[in-house]
C-alpha cells in the first residue's frame, strides 16, 4: 500500500503465482480504504513486486523474478499497464518517487555478488526511461 493523498491510497495485490510470474492487480481508494476501484492489472512477468505512487497519483509497479520490469499506469483508469523491461536477472528494490516525474530505484540486492549490485537508477520522465545515477 502507498498513500496518494491525505485520504487516498493505492493497494498492490499479488496472486496466482507461477514460475517467474504472477498476477499483479492495483486498486485505488479515495476514502482511506473504505471502498476501492481497480487501477489495472499488469502483465504476468515478475513475482516479487512493489508499488510506488507519484504526487500526481501516477502508479508504478516494479516486479522481478526471471527479469526486471516496471509497469506504468498514468491514466487513472483500469487500462492494462505498459511494461518497461529493464533487464534480466535479479531486480531492484526501494522504488520511490520524489516528484511527479523523478523516481529512484536500487538495482539488485547487494548480496548477489553482481557487478551491478547496489547501483542506483534514476528517471526524470516518470519511469519511461532509466539511467544509472551518479551519487
Amino acid at each position: 500500500m502507498v498513500p496518494t493523498s491525505a485520504t487516498g491510497l493505492a493497494l498492490l495485490c499479488v496472486g496466482q503465482i507461477q514460475i517467474g510470474m504472477a498476477v499483479k492487480t492495483v486498486y485505488r481508494s479515495v476514502n482511506t480504504g473504505t471502498t476501492d476501484t481497480s487501477a489495472g492489472t499488469t502483465s504476468p512477468p515478475g513475482i516479487n513486486a512493489e508499488l510506488a505512487a507519484s504526487p500526481a497519483g501516477n502508479l508504478r509497479v516494479g516486479a522481478w523474478s526471471a527479469g526486471s520490469v516496471i509497469y506504468l499506469n498514468d491514466s487513472h483508469t483500469t487500462q492494462r499497464s505498459t511494461a518497461l523491461i529493464l533487464g534480466a536477472g535479479p531486480g531492484f528494490n526501494n522504488l520511490r518517487f520524489v516528484s511527479s516525474t523523478v523516481a529512484w530505484v536500487v538495482w539488485e540486492p547487494v548480496t548477489l555478488n553482481s557487478a551491478d549490485q547496489g547501483k542506483v537508477d534514476l528517471t526524470r520522465d516518470g519511469g519511461r526511461h532509466w539511467s544509472q545515477a551518479t551519487i
